[in-house]
């Protein structure tokens, strides 16, 4: 299985690049990723759901794909009455919220239910936006619970499981990871809250932002900066063709250096370049307006457009609202595209978070080719595919199959 050979080797690749590389303070992770990987090294994993709950169908693809280097694993929904004796010796994925359940699915774990989410030794968290990961040490169950509906899977968004046992989320942000065995030795647990606390000094508020600086960061930022960023959320909502109500307050962590970044997002160090968005949080690698920019983007297509799983839709329709603001970014990816046609395959275009973010050249493909399709279809159907992920589907009836319309984009700027 070629995917899982990648992974193997990816796996390998970031325990070279990381050992070491982790801020003072924080619980050492587990750089070879063993217990994911023995979790999903099987051919099916069971989804456990409260009676008389239904999986939606965006979740679902969530948890598909979350084992991206697993090609054939399947994934069977079930309700907690309908498991069987032989199901128990499956492995077990736990899905809901856990007060839901009718029988206490937290027997072998650190964490109890409360009446409206669970709490962590003594510390509750039962707000809808609640959820928590946890594996067991065997690698044959794992939880993935979330107190309510209309919330992210934060766990998927973070590769949870990767790198620590256990993880807490508000939302998108972690509260707390580690590990805890619940076999009465002691935890070993990162309390996120405090170590932003310590870590994080100037702050600067805006009408859609909140920066915190590392206490390291020497540069006192103004208030103009605030207006500046704010107008960028404006005239990004003007090119999207929505308005600015309903945004979330876009909260960005700007580190000292890409290994504490790493750190604060429980990432190998080699997963991300600049930054990294997680819905309306965003993390980057000192104070650049571009690299702030792009990730401030990403959350406000998110809230406004909606989210596509792909990754080069993703990047592509990002990179592709910079050209709205900057002729020069899209000469400058034109560019490269040019140099690197060959590069543009379906594959691509289909291709799993590790492919894409092999290269940054596929940021410049991927957003000139996005270009390419709105110009084609038209920017609201672009939108509306976009967020029913279905642009595949959608681009194929209007134009061509997706290999003809490869052929004919390069042909396109061949003659340009």
């Amino acid at each position: 299985m070629l995917g899982k050979q990648i992974f193997l080797s990816l796996v390998l690749l970031l325990s070279l690049f990381t050992s070491n590389a982790q801020v003072g303070g924080f619980v050492s992770m587990d750089e070879s990723m063993q217990r994911l990987l023995d979790f999903y090294n099987t051919d099916t994993i069971i989804v456990v759901v409260p009676n008389g709950c239904e999986v939606k169908e965006e979740d679902k693809k969530s948890i598909g794909s979350f084992a991206f280097w697993m090609e054939n694993l399947a994934y069977i929904y079930k309700q907690e009455s309908t498991l069987t004796t032989a199901d128990q010796e499956k492995h077990l994925q736990y899905f809901g919220p856990v007060f839901m359940f009718e029988t206490n699915i937290l027997t072998s774990t650190p964490f109890k239910v409360e009446k409206n989410g669970f709490s962590y030794r003594g510390r509750e968290f039962i707000k809808p936006d609640d959820s928590f990961y946890y594996m067991n040490s065997s690698a044959s169950r794992i939880y993935t619970c979330r107190n309510g509906e209309g919330h992210p899977l934060a766990y998927t968004e973070y590769l949870a499981g990767g790198v620590y046992q256990l993880y807490v989320f508000s939302g998108s942000s972690i509260r707390l990871s580690g590990f805890d065995e619940s076999d009465g030795s002691a935890p070993d647990i990162n309390d996120m809250d405090a170590l932003r606390s310590a870590y994080f000094c100037q702050s600067i508020s805006s009408q859609f932002f909140d920066l915190h600086f590392a206490c390291a960061h020497s540069e006192i930022y103004s208030d103009s900066l605030a207006s500046q960023l704010d107008r960028f959320v404006t005239d990004l909502c003007h090119f999207l063709e929505v308005d600015t109500t309903g945004i979330p307050r876009i909260t960005t962590y700007i580190y000292a250096n890409r290994e504490d970044l790493q750190s604060f997002i429980a990432a190998n160090s080699s997963q991300t370049v600049y930054g990294k968005s997680f819905g309306n949080i965003n993390h980057i690698m000192h104070f650049d307006l571009g690299i702030f920019r792009h990730e401030a983007g990403h959350s406000i297509i998110g809230s406004k457009v909606g989210k596509n799983p792909n990754p080069f839709f993703d990047e592509g329709f990002r990179q592709y609202t910079d050209y709205l603001f900057n002729i020069e970014a899209y000469e400058n990816d034109l560019k490269i595209l040019r140099e690197n046609t060959h590069l543009l395959t379906p594959e691509l275009v289909l291709s799993t978070n590790s492919i894409f973010f092999s290269s940054m050249t596929n940021y410049s493909i991927s957003g000139v080719f996005v270009k390419y399709l709105v110009d084609r279809i038209g920017l609201n159907e672009f939108k509306i595919a976009y967020t029913q992920n279905n642009l595949i589907e959608t681009v194929e009836n209007r134009i061509g199959s997706l290999e003809s319309i490869i052929e004919e984009f390069k042909l396109h700027f061949k003659k340009q």
